[in-house]
């Protein structure tokens, strides 16, 4: 040993046997435990302030405990078995996911078990799968805070911040625990930003409909001051027409008048521009059988249209007249406003010179009609205004009664779509549209209480309420009958529409009627006013008993439910007379055709 070390040792020794205390200091207690592991016994530190002597004190002394008094009776002896399997740091999560699955399979009624697997799918990032189990075990336990936890999670992975932060708030609620507030610490400030984001254009969109509420009142009311404007002009043209006999006494208005010269013809035009009214310049000829066909008509005109002037001229006459309108085929009717002609007809149809004269009689009102768009009605005088015009006109009125599309009415939004295709497939009739919620006048009008409903509308009553009814015909197609009750519906509908029906009986075996079928078949495309319908012998023998058939093909003509003319052979040109006859598109008395 180091003999520098041993003396070091010596002069401890001497220093411990001269003050034994310094053994207690707390730095050598290994060393005086040694010296007690060989039987030693060190002196205590502690001396009396008197007189130095050393002395116990009381705080030293070891505290004896007493036996305490316990029950005992369900203490059992510790099990001795081997440790069981803890597992490592290297998760084997698909494993965890198998097993979970099958405790799942024998227990599906156990939330923690979906809320377990569910949080082992948040590890793989599965974040759907992690949904789909939260989702199961809040159905099992509704109050599972651990199912709210794992689904929040699941939705902040796929960026549902706000659904995010409301699961997790519901779980915190139930049991708060740490790993829930430091995810709702990220998840927070993006859902507050989604739900302010949520609230500005909730906002604009609420200005923006303020902004469409008060524009919509300021055109209605410039409508009205519009209409307003019109009355006064019609009631000063009035006072002036009643100021100025010489020129209103030029129209002879309720009479044809007779046009011999160019300076006679301008002398009316004129005294019509200054009245703003329409005047029709009819060409005729006495040699012409479709102006001997037309006449009667057009001098039946002045009484229905009396604020018409009905000017009629013949050609051979008025040379002059005739050769400074460019006329080259009669009967022709100029129609002529402000001294300008603005349409023409060529030709003898009636129903198409009338319409265009009610047309241009009141053009304001027949341009209430909107042909080609939806109109929209806010309140009851406007429906009547455009229900007016649709009666003047012959037309159909169809109103769609829906609530807007804010409201979440799913057949409404479905429904819009298709009424506005029907506008380019149905030109001649009126399509109207009343928001019930803003409209509740017009609704109540015509007990509109069902969303989306359709009244049909002619002649400002109602027709039907159903379009399946009024479809009844199937316009532009050959309606097979196979029963009495089916084809009573059809003349029943065809009743209705104020239709002629034709009821052919044919069948299979016959040799005739395949010649004549295809010919049939063409025939709805000819006349689209009439309903063709097509019965078989055979098939449907209770309608050819009701109809006493005894021979094919035969044709029944039907009207108002009646028979009103039948035809047995297969003599095309007779069968098209007949129908062209009963149909509306023959005279009968001038056994001419109309159109």
């Amino acid at each position: 040993m180091d003999t520098e070390k041993l003396e070091d040792l010596k002069r401890f020794v001497e220093l411990c046997k001269e003050n034994p205390s310094i053994l207690q200091n707390p730095s050598l207690t290994f060393f005086k435990s040694f010296l007690e592991s060989l039987g030693a016994q060190v002196p205590p530190s502690v001396k009396s302030e008197q007189g130095g002597e050393e002395h116990h004190d009381e705080l030293d002394e070891d505290i004896i405990e007493s036996d305490v008094e316990l029950d005992n009776t369900d203490i059992v002896e510790p099990d001795n078995d081997p440790p069981q399997q803890m597992g490592d740091f290297i998760s084997k999560l698909d494993e965890a996911i198998s097993h979970l699955t099958e405790a799942i399979l024998l227990n599906s009624t156990s939330a923690i078990l979906y809320a377990t697997r569910a949080n082992v799918f948040i590890k793989l990032k599965k974040p759907n799968a992690a949904i789909r189990d939260a989702d199961a075990a809040l159905k099992v336990n509704p109050d599972s805070a651990k199912g709210y936890k794992v689904r929040g999670m699941a939705r902040a992975m796929l960026g549902l911040w706000k659904e995010a932060a409301s699961d997790l708030r519901v779980a915190s609620m139930i049991d708060f625990d740490e790993e829930i507030a430091e995810i709702l610490k990220k998840v927070e400030p993006n859902a507050h930003k989604i739900e302010e984001h949520c609230r500005k254009y909730q906002r604009l969109r609420e200005e923006k409909k303020l902004r469409k509420i008060e524009r919509d009142s300021q055109q209605r009311q410039a409508e009205s001051k519009a209409a307003n404007e019109k009355s006064k002009k019609k009631e000063q043209q009035s006072e002036h027409e009643a100021s100025d006999p010489d020129s209103a006494s030029d129209l002879n208005y309720g009479k044809i008048v007779g046009i011999h010269s160019v300076s006679e013809l301008e002398t009316k035009l004129n005294a019509v521009s200054k009245a703003s009214r329409l005047a029709i310049l009819y060409f005729t000829a006495t040699w012409c059988g479709p102006c001997r066909f037309i006449s009667p008509f057009y001098t039946s005109l002045p009484e229905k249209y009396p604020k018409v002037a009905f000017l009629k001229a013949d050609i051979d006459e008025a040379r002059d007249v005739a050769s400074r309108w460019n006329v080259s085929s009669v009967p022709a009717f100029f129609f002529i406003k402000n001294g300008k002609e603005v349409d023409k007809v060529v030709g003898a149809d009636k129903n198409s010179l009338e319409k265009k004269i009610a047309h241009g009689e009141d053009p304001d009102s027949a341009s209430d009609l909107n042909d080609g768009k939806i109109v929209d009605i806010h309140y009851v005088k406007e429906l009547e205004t455009k229900l007016n015009a649709a009666s003047k006109a012959s037309r159909l009125a169809i109103l769609y009664c829906t609530f807007k599309e804010s409201l979440n009415n799913g057949p409404c939004r479905l429904m819009s779509p298709f009424y506005t295709s029907l506008l380019p497939k149905y030109p001649k009739v009126t399509f109207l549209k009343v928001d019930m919620y803003e409209a509740r006048g017009v609704a109540l009008r015509w007990h509109a209480h069902g969303i989306p409903s359709f009244i049909f509308i002619k002649k400002g009553k109602e027709v039907d309420r159903d379009p399946d009814s009024a479809s009844a015909l199937n316009d532009g197609k050959i309606v097979d009958i196979h029963s009495v009750n089916e084809l009573e519906t059809k003349l029943n509908a065809a009743s209705e529409a104020s239709c002629l029906a034709i009821l052919y009986f044919t069948a299979t075996w016959c040799g005739p009627c395949r010649y004549f079928s295809p010919f049939y078949t063409n025939l709805p495309g000819t006349y689209p006013k009439v309903a063709f319908l097509k019965a078989d012998v055979d098939e449907a023998r209770d309608v050819a008993s009701r109809w006493n058939v005894s021979f094919v093909p035969s044709f029944f003509f039907i009207k108002d439910g009646k028979e009103v003319d039948k035809v047995v052979s297969t003599d095309k040109n007779s069968l098209e007379k007949k129908i062209a006859q009963y149909a509306g598109y023959l005279d009968c008395e001038s056994n001419a055709f109309a159109l």
